[in-house]
């Protein structure tokens, strides 16, 4: 498959979801998870991307404009995930340092 997996940016779809439901039915934050979903989904898809790339590569092709944009948005998921993760845990541990 060349561009976007649909199995994998459903789940990150549905995952996001869950989350949503979560954070109204508990009125707590359940992002970690769907952060975590996000890195592993975007990873996984930005590696076989670039596998893509690889393949059209090595047949002296030009890589196609979509294969450019689905690894540019992996990336910006990878991203958005790493940071999400990140703001969490620097919250988490100002939190505990102030009680």
């Amino acid at each position: 498959m060349v561009g976007f997996n649909p199995v994998a940016l459903s789940c990150v779809a549905v995952s996001l979801g869950i989350a949503v439901v979560l954070s109204v039915l508990t009125r707590k934050m359940a992002w970690e998870p769907v952060l975590v979903a996000l890195i592993l989904f975007s990873g996984y898809e930005s590696l076989h991307v670039g596998w893509q790339e690889f393949l059209y590569v090595d047949d002296n092709k030009s890589i196609p404009d979509r294969l450019h944009l689905a690894k540019d948005l992996y990336h910006f998921g990878l991203g958005l995930g790493a940071l999400g993760l990140a703001f969490i845990t620097v919250r988490y541990i100002i939190v505990r340092a102030l009680k």
